[in-house]
């Protein structure tokens, strides 16, 4: 192999074991370019956004437009099964969350039966308010349930 194919090995690894040890958050490519530069680690915004997409298209990382219209990258330890369930992305923090719920499934089959569309569930993504967030938001607005 090649000094040059080594070397976008080890940078791949390197991107990799970030995502890994920021499991659940959800990062940019100028973010990943940014901290990897933090470590010592120096590796171009091209270099991380094509090891990225790599790594998008293999299943290793989840990517998603969040709510402000970003690219992001997710690390998910189990990414199977990610066209039989929802998602969702907080509007607030920006989580993602895999969410198995037999209303999206009777959505789907409802789509598929009635109006011959069959929905992609690892590409479809709902917008909104985690439950964390919303009952932030509720304590500062004032609009949190009085127990």
């Amino acid at each position: 192999m090649s000094a040059r194919g080594s070397y976008n090995t080890k940078q791949k690894s390197r991107i990799l074991d970030y995502l890994m040890a920021h499991e659940q958050q959800r990062l940019t490519v100028d973010d990943v370019a940014q901290r990897l530069m933090e470590q010592g680690d120096s590796v171009g915004k091209t270099t991380v956004y094509r090891h990225l997409e790599s790594l998008s298209e293999q299943g290793a990382v989840h990517k998603y437009v969040s709510a402000s219209g970003a690219i992001c990258y997710q690390y998910m330890a189990d990414t199977s099964g990610c066209e039989h369930h929802s998602h969702l992305v907080c509007t607030d923090c920006g989580g993602l969350f895999h969410v198995e719920c037999d209303l999206m499934h009777a959505l789907s089959g409802h789509m598929k039966q009635e109006h011959g569309f069959e929905l992609n569930g690892e590409k479809s993504i709902l917008y909104g308010r985690c439950a964390e967030c919303a009952s932030e938001r509720g304590a500062i607005d004032g609009t949190a349930d009085a127990e």
